[in-house]
């Protein structure tokens, strides 16, 4: 399903099995946390053994986990909103979007996302140095 760029709420997948968003690198995410996604390509199915974490409306599988070590995210948990200004605007005008309207929604949501994403990729981190499972 090809997607447009967008500002969108990352939230806990809805298949109610043991892959909690919150749960994410031990991160202790809220329930849903802003992110920008700008791509084409969109996963349309976890591999085999994955573990569903994470939707958007428009994309099902925004991060999954597959075994204990690795993920994987469609959206851009590096982004800030100072990115979206660099969007091709016509791309994105005809797409029926406003890069005004996403700039100030990334905006809105800058704090929670920056902290969110930021302990994310923190434990991350750890994970690799430790080099535990």
């Amino acid at each position: 399903m090809p997607e447009t760029p967008r500002v969108l709420a990352v939230q806990n997948a809805a298949n109610g099995g043991p892959g909690r968003f919150g749960e994410w690198l031990d991160a202790g995410l809220p329930a849903a946390v802003p992110a920008i996604e700008n791509h084409i390509d969109a996963i349309t199915a976890l591999p085999p053994g994955a573990v569903w974490l994470a939707e958007t409306g428009r994309c099902p599988y925004q991060a999954f986990r597959l075994g204990e070590r690795a993920w994987g995210v469609q959206f851009h948990p590096e982004v800030g909103p100072e990115r979206i200004r660099q969007w091709d605007v016509e791309h994105t005008r005809r797409r029926g979007l406003d890069l005004d309207e996403l700039y100030a929604a990334a905006v809105a949501g800058d704090a929670l996302s920056r902290a969110a994403w930021g302990e994310a990729a923190s434990r991350f981190a750890a994970l690799v140095r430790e080099g535990r499972p």
